[in-house]
């Protein structure tokens, strides 16, 4: 874990195109689908994964979801770690 890199990007915020709240929610679901098939949802959908990056509330929102669809809550915020 690199903290002062983590702690940077919360402080800079994201560095991509950001899909905001809206649209983010309304791909929640596709990206929880193809994320628990093994797909590359953040290859997919690197909008919304800026935004859950970014975003706490919908962070929270689609770990619930990623929680209800039968994975573990973590799924975006692995594929960050690994960058």
């Amino acid at each position: 874990m690199n903290a002062p890199r983590d702690t940077l990007r919360r402080i800079l915020g994201p560095t991509g195109r950001d899909a905001g709240c809206e649209h983010s929610l309304e791909l929640a679901d596709e990206f929880v689908e193809l994320e628990l098939r093994g797909g590359a949802a953040r290859e997919a959908f690197p909008d919304v994964a800026t935004h859950l990056d970014a975003c706490p509330d919908c962070r929270e929102d689609y770990a619930g979801l990623r929680e209800l669809a039968g994975g573990p809550p973590g799924g975006a915020q692995e594929g960050r770690r690994r960058r």
